[in-house]
């Protein structure tokens, strides 16, 4: 009787719905439903056990204090209680679950759910145990209509390498504890997602998104979650391997595709070379029939080695077709159709001359002689010196490099004629002998008088335009050669104005009849010997056509909101006469806004006030142009309000290459500004100091284009770092640092595009060295990374990519590294260098969760049995340690096997610390 009393009291504490009850049929679903009313009366039973019990609905813990969770046996209801006690957190219910026997009834048990207006059934059930209690304040009991799958499959878990986008590579699976669930995979960041990016999900299919480069990457690590219908969810990291697939070559070369006439059959043309996308691959090469092999018997390979079976003769084939195969060891192949030039064999100089061969007697040593020049097949550089076999005067004669000289003074009544034997040698280093004879001549008489046939020039004639030719007066002889110069003197006012070539005279300026119609200038005549007559001439300039055909204005935008005196832009007028002086006035003859404006006589045009874009976006001026005696035009223009000013978002230069050689101020290449301010925005462009301004010395800027300041050598200096400015009107600027070239030959490196992905703050490290071919097997080859503000550093003698500082992924995500790849000490040769695009992806690192069930109970049932860790063999080195309430350690290892049971230790919650390369932390529910 007492049992029956503490059972009727647990009865009266407990129940608290005291109504008819209400029939049910199970389902496994969800209804919708109004409140259910559940009922029992305890009195009718002998025994009880309690459930401290959360609800739980597809995976979500339920937090309404009307909640109903309700405990049926075959049906009848046996205990009823509402969510409506909050401890820690929770929304718990304290449930009485009655019976007449006093153990081994099934109990099942269905809820309400206020938030679904649903009715549901569980998918746990207990033993009855009368006097028994299941759950705790710290770790109650689940009520739940849902499990989340356990686990994810892939159909396939090695593909090979790929280049199909789209592309199915495996089918998707999971198991779940609730049959008959069906599910949805996607693709979701975390631990073991790095590769994500190159796969889609589509249904049950895994697409691939993304190239595959087996020597690039040779797996995929992608992370899964699998969803149920009812919205439960696993994720899952996963390891795809990826296998290499073999590929054809995919072109082939040659190193020297000139072959020389007149040699013996068997001689080497050129050695062959294959590049491929395989590493480390060895290969055939063989003539074969296809497009391009019309001479194909003219050659034979042995090995890497194409020869000649023929001897070529230049005079009658210049040039023969072929076409050739790359296989490598695989059997797969390229075939490519070539060009083999031939190139006529280097003979001698055939003949050689001599500019005079005649000298005045008493010319002091070293006077001049003669130039001498050479007649070869091919070469145009010759070396000369003396042939000093068998009797002659050559030592009576000095070579400087094409030149003649005396090398004694000649007496005419002594000796009056001489005997050289000279040498030709070209630059293939064949040579050719020839004697001559050279002629003293007695002294000269000095000139008596200087003529030009002609004193006038037309206005406006270009410059180099002939004014006429020099004559000297002499009793010498007509053949007596004579050299013309502008000489310092009276009457060299104007010497400049002029030039003098040979015995012409040439004008080194355009003349404006208006500006000036009178130059002066001083000539001088001199002979072989010296004598000399100097003459003052004045050279006439005539009037031409002054018309005028046009006003032109330089610029017809200006911004608002910029000071009312901002120049606009400078008026000119086109004329045949560019002397004329012009005046420029507004004309108020016709309808116009000229008030709004200043203009100078000079035809500066100036903001008259403050302009506003949205208030009034183009004014109207007339302008007239006029000389004092000349004709006038009148012409209108419109002039454009443009909105405020943007910064500018970049500087390019269109060539960054200066040949060797090239002498001072050459150009180099033009600027222009990227920025949303329109085509008639005005830039002015500067050398500045900074970070890549090492050699701006070395440059100048005029107006838009940049020059080199001095004669460009290659040997000295091939790479030259400078730093510009880009300034606006209204004193906006940014700045960019530049490297120029100077050029030399080499053969052709090919750069290939590469991409790499990098978590953020990984440390310092080696990413990767690009993938490059060259046409020239034995190559020396250097890199350089161009104009990156990124955290890299190329290697300049290996290609390798370093990562030397940390990236951020809401910072930057992207990088574009633009390299340049060349050989050894010709970095600037457009055909002798490549460049490519290393893409740098940087990947958010996720935090850090530990995929791990936090409850166990240890009841033999085959769920949550053990603390399990998902894909525990990654964490092989980590070490674990885990503390009751009381900070005391229960359990620790260092290499966790999913192992732990919680065995001895009474039901409670426990605390984890799991440390490794990453630090987890973490409490685990204890139930027994």
């Amino acid at each position: 009787m007492k049992t029956l009393k503490t059972q009727n009291s647990m009865k009266n504490m407990f129940v608290k719905i005291s109504l008819c009850a209400l029939a049910l049929v199970f389902t496994t679903g969800i209804l919708k439903a109004t409140v259910p009313n559940w009922s029992v009366s305890g009195n009718q039973f002998q025994y009880s056990m309690t459930v401290t019990a959360v609800l739980n609905v597809d995976c979500n813990v339920l937090g309404n204090d009307t909640n109903m969770i309700g405990a049926f046996v075959n049906g009848v209801c046996r205990g009823v209680a509402n969510t409506n006690t909050l401890v820690g957190g929770q929304n718990l219910a304290y449930l009485v679950v009655y019976s007449n026997l006093s153990s081994g009834e099934t109990v099942q048990f269905k809820y309400y759910s206020v938030q679904g207006d649903s009715v549901g059934t569980a998918n746990v059930t207990l033993v009855f145990t009368n006097n028994a209690q299941s759950g705790t304040n710290n770790a109650p009991f689940v009520i739940k209509n849902n499990d989340p799958p356990t686990s994810i499959a892939l159909s396939v878990t090695s593909i090979p390498e790929s280049d199909t986008v789209g592309q199915v590579v495996s089918m998707l699976s999971c198991a779940d504890p609730n049959v008959g669930d069906t599910h949805t995979y996607t693709l979701v960041s975390g631990t073991g997602s790095n590769d994500n990016a190159k796969v889609l999900i589509n249904g049950t299919s895994l697409v691939l998104n993304s190239l595959l480069n087996f020597y690039l990457q040779d797996s995929l690590q992608i992370r899964i979650r699998s969803t149920d219908n009812r919205g439960c969810h696993y994720e899952q990291a996963m390891i795809v391997h990826i296998t290499h697939v073999n590929h054809a070559p995919n072109s082939i070369h040659i190193s020297d595709s000139t072959a020389w006439d007149q040699l013996p059959v068997h001689t080497p043309t050129g050695i062959l070379s294959s590049t491929d996308f395989d590493h480390n691959e060895t290969y055939t090469y063989s003539l074969v029939a296809g497009i391009g092999d019309t001479n194909n018997v003219a050659f034979s390979i042995g090995g890497d080695t194409l020869y000649a079976a023929l001897m070529f003769d230049y005079q009658v084939k210049t040039h023969y077709t072929i076409r050739l195969r790359t296989t490598n060891a695989q059997g797969l192949f390229f075939e490519r159709a070539m060009i083999i030039r031939i190139a006529d064999t280097p003979e001698p100089p055939t003949d050689m001359a001599l500019s005079s061969n005649r000298i005045y007697e008493n010319m002091p040593a070293g006077s001049f002689v003669a130039v001498m020049s050479s007649t070869d097949d091919i070469s145009r550089w010759f070396t000369y010196s003396f042939n000093n076999t068998g009797t002659n005067d050559n030592h009576s004669f000095t070579i400087s490099n094409d030149t003649l000289k005396s090398s004694i003074v000649f007496n005419f009544n002594v000796k009056n004629l001489y005997t050289i034997l000279l040498t030709t040698t070209d630059s293939m280093g064949l040579s050719f002998t020839k004697s001559f004879p050279i002629e003293i001549r007695d002294t000269l008489v000095a000139p008596t008088d200087l003529m030009l046939n002609n004193a006038f020039i037309v206005e406006n004639q270009p410059v180099h335009t002939l004014v006429g030719v020099f004559a000297t007066a002499d009793i010498n002889g007509p053949n007596t050669p004579h050299t013309y110069t502008l000489v310092n003197g009276s009457g060299n006012i104007n010497n400049s104005s002029f030039t003098i070539s040979n015995d012409s005279l040439f004008s080194n300026a355009v003349f404006q009849f208006e500006a000036r119609d009178t130059f002066f200038i001083r000539v001088q005549t001199t002979l072989a010997n010296n004598l000399s007559l100097q003459k003052a001439f004045v050279i006439n300039v005539l009037a031409g056509n002054d018309t005028i055909h046009n006003i032109l204005l330089s610029n017809d935008s200006i911004y608002g909101n910029n000071p009312p005196t901002q120049v606009i832009g400078q008026l000119s007028t086109v004329t045949q006469d560019t002397s004329d002086r012009f005046v420029y006035t507004f004309d108020n003859s016709l309808p116009s806004d000229n008030a709004h404006f200043t203009l100078t006589t000079a035809g500066l045009l100036s903001a008259g006030q403050v302009f506003n874009f949205h208030v009034k976006p183009t004014y109207l001026i007339s302008v007239q142009t006029s000389t004092p005696s000349g004709p006038v035009m009148v012409k209108q223009f419109t002039i454009k309000i443009r909105d405020t000013l943007d910064l500018p978002t970049n500087i390019n230069l269109s060539d960054s290459l200066m040949q060797n050689d090239r002498p001072a101020h050459t150009y180099i290449g033009s600027l222009s500004t990227v920025d949303d301010n329109g085509p008639a925005c005005k830039h002015t462009y500067t050398l500045v100091s900074g970070t890549g301004s090492a050699d701006d010395t070395s440059f100048v800027i005029g107006h838009d284009s940049i020059f080199c300041k001095s004669i460009v050598d290659f040997e000295a200096k091939s790479i030259y770092h400078i730093r510009i400015r880009t300034t606006l009107i209204n004193g906006m600027e940014i700045e960019k640092p530049f490297i120029v070239f100077a050029t030399d030959t080499g053969n052709i490196p090919l750069a290939h595009g590469d991409s790499i992905a990098v978590p953020e703050n990984a440390p310092p490290k080696y990413l990767m060295t690009p993938t490059v071919g060259d046409s020239d097997r034995f190559a020396v080859l250097r890199y350089m990374l161009q104009n990156t503000d990124g955290p890299f550093e190329m290697d300049p003698v290996t290609g390798k990519l370093s990562l030397i500082g940390p990236l951020s992924f809401n910072t930057q995500n992207r990088y574009v590294l633009p390299y340049l790849v060349y050989q050894t000490g010709i970095p600037s040769i457009p055909s002798k260098r490549d460049s490519a695009n290393i893409i740098v992806t940087v990947l958010p690192v996720q935090e850090k969760i530990l995929p791990v069930n936090n409850y166990v109970s240890p009841n033999g049932d085959g769920k949550n049995d053990r603390w399990v860790i998902q894909s525990v063999d990654v964490y092989a080195d980590y070490q674990l340690t885990i503390y009751n309430t009381n900070g005391v350690v229960v359990f620790q290892t260092s290499s966790y096997d999913n192992t732990w049971d919680g065995s001895g230790l009474d039901a409670g919650v426990y605390y984890y610390t799991f440390f490794g390369t990453n630090k987890y932390k973490g409490s685990i529910t204890l139930v027994k």
